[in-house]
């Protein structure tokens, strides 16, 4: 289960555009 891992690139990809 990568859910963590694919949320935190989410919130980060978020933030950066």
């Amino acid at each position: 289960m990568f859910v963590r891992g694919w949320h935190k690139l989410l919130k980060l990809a978020n933030t950066k555009y």
